[in-house]
């Protein structure tokens, strides 16, 4: 689904989503390519739109200062709160399926920072 997430989010109905995970998204971390960043306005609003109220945003990055960059988009256009923040250390992979990503990280000691947001109540 890489770069057609939009289209994807338009298959459900509005309300219809209670978590959505986003690992990773910031492979164009430069702030020349801010463009092309996966947590835009636009996304942002259409999350807002799809999630159910009391639903949520789980983002994982290795990029400690985009993952506030990236989530001040989901605070200042969408009806988001951040429930949890777990800095430094988050293997913690309910299914053990790690990504490319995950495993390069683990395999080099970088840390993996992870912020859980909540869609309020309306």
């Amino acid at each position: 689904m890489c770069g057609h997430i939009e289209k994807a989010l338009l298959v459900f109905t509005d309300n219809a989503l209670y978590n959505v995970s986003i690992n990773f998204p910031d492979p164009w971390w430069k702030n020349k390519h801010f463009e092309r960043r996966l947590l835009n306005h636009s996304l942002s609003s259409l999350l807002n739109r799809k999630l159910k109220n009391n639903g949520f945003i789980s983002i994982k990055t290795d990029i400690i200062f985009l993952i506030y960059k990236q989530i001040s988009n989901l605070l200042l256009h969408g009806n988001f709160i951040i429930v949890n923040n777990k800095m430094g250390k988050e293997f913690n992979n309910l299914f053990q399926n790690l990504s490319l990503r995950e495993r390069f990280c683990r395999n080099f000691d970088i840390d993996i920072y992870k912020v859980v947001l909540k869609k309020r109540l309306l």
